[in-house]
């Protein structure tokens, strides 16, 4: 799981590369990063989506946050990391933008069986929404490229 390489993908010969929600599924995302950047023909982009490790649900619900995972998500990643490690690769980091689950927020409540409050669709939706604006949401993206 993670090797991107294979006999029939020459080097160079992708413009972008997607790992949404598979990033956190490999035993070695750095090795997968290196992988896909040698697939990538120079300015070809790199896009990724990955649980927020520095969520306000994780630091919340610990243990019961929805998008842990265990044992199914092996890495987790912050901001930070995440750009650092695709920086590694050699990418140049674009943007990186939260991505809201309220959905994700309201199954971490009800597995922990706390917050009572955020059992209900309407508090999730807003403080999800609150969570987007200080970059604490459950999700985030990341666009980076091959330098030419």
């Amino acid at each position: 799981m993670g090797d991107l390489s294979h006999k029939d993908l020459a080097p160079g010969s992708f413009d972008v590369v997607t790992m949404w929600q598979s990033l956190e599924h490999v035993h070695h995302p750095l090795d997968a990063l290196r992988q896909a950047f040698q697939l990538l023909a120079p300015g070809g982009r790199l896009m990724i989506s990955v649980p927020n490790i520095d969520s306000l649900a994780f630091r919340r619900f610990g243990p019961a946050w929805f998008a842990l995972d265990l044992p199914r998500h092996l890495t987790h990643f912050s901001p930070t990391t995440l750009r650092r490690m695709v920086a590694e690769a050699g990418f140049q980091v674009d943007k990186l933008w939260m991505i809201p689950h309220s959905s994700w927020l309201q199954r971490s409540a009800l597995a922990s069986g706390r917050s009572r409050l955020l059992r209900w669709r309407l508090p999730c939706r807003v403080v999800t929404r609150w969570s987007v604006l200080t970059g604490q949401v459950d999700a985030m993206g990341l666009s980076a490229m091959k330098p030419s």
